[in-house]
């Protein structure tokens, strides 16, 4: 008699898992601070072996005590990862350490204008209240110490002010607004002078130059040196003799202060003048 048996066996799978240890250590300084500065401390575990992995120019962490110093002057608009400072260690097998230094911003930059000196140019008879468009200024601090408060025009304020008003993404419109009637033949240039002022306390400031331009335009009349002119003819003279030469000048600049001369109120074949000199 046979008897038939059937054996089962249960085989099992054991994987060992590795869970990562992770520990974050943040620290805030200001930009101002010295090099060499100790931040904080960071606790290390003495059983483990750490590495810092890679190299950062601002800051470093001594593996050993675990002591985080300031290894470079600060300037947090340079830095990167918007002004936070990141180290890294490691330790074998499953260890990270994260260590995050807050770079907090103090008022350490005066505002700029794109360019220290600016020419712009308005047509005497510009109208009042006519403006021109000029470059406003920038000041990459943050929050109150990066914001433009104020403008101050030195220099013309009887014939211009500053308008201030913004575009669509909220950047700055900076306008010269003209206030007074010119002339440009009493007056043809001015030179003001713009300051910027940043919202820091106390504040920072910036300036630049303006050189405003006032074209011509042609508001003068030519003027006679005289208002008469008295010849006496002779039966005898020649014809195309000189018989005088009158003289008149124009206020206005270029193309528009040039004097032609021609005669007028029926002048007849006798008498002819040189339309440039007047002869």
């Amino acid at each position: 008699m046979r008897y038939a048996f059937q054996i089962s066996l249960l085989c099992s799978l054991i994987i060992p898992i590795r869970l990562f240890s992770e520990q974050i250590f943040d620290f805030e300084v200001t930009e101002d601070i010295p090099e060499g500065t100790l931040v904080g401390k960071i606790t290390l575990q003495s059983n483990l072996s750490y590495r810092l992995n890679g190299h950062n120019q601002f800051a470093s962490v001594d593996i050993e005590t675990g002591e985080v110093r300031i290894s470079a002057p600060l300037d947090r608009e340079t830095i990167a990862s918007n002004g936070t400072i990141i180290l890294i260690l490691t330790a074998e097998p499953t260890t990270i350490i994260a260590i995050r230094i807050n770079v907090l911003d103090i008022n350490d930059n005066s505002p700029t204008f794109p360019s220290k000196y600016m020419n712009v140019s308005i047509v005497e008879s510009a109208v009042v209240g006519s403006r021109i468009h000029l470059q406003a200024a920038n000041d990459p601090d943050l929050a109150e110490n990066g914001t433009i408060a104020n403008y101050e025009l030195k220099y013309g304020e009887e014939f211009f002010t500053l308008v201030r008003s913004s575009n669509n993404s909220g950047g700055d419109i900076l306008l010269l607004e003209l206030l007074a009637k010119l002339d440009r033949e009493t007056k043809d240039l001015f030179i003001l002078n713009i300051s910027a002022y940043d919202g820091g306390n106390p504040p920072r400031s910036g300036y630049c130059i303006v050189y405003v331009n006032v074209l011509d335009a042609n508001d003068n009349p030519p003027i006679f040196h005289q208002s008469r002119y008295d010849i006496q003819l002779n039966r005898s003279m020649l014809s195309d003799a000189t018989l005088m030469r009158v003289e008149a000048t124009d206020a206005d600049a270029g193309i528009n202060g040039r004097i032609n001369y021609r005669l007028t109120m029926n002048p007849s074949e006798y008498f002819r003048i040189d339309r440039d000199t007047g002869a």
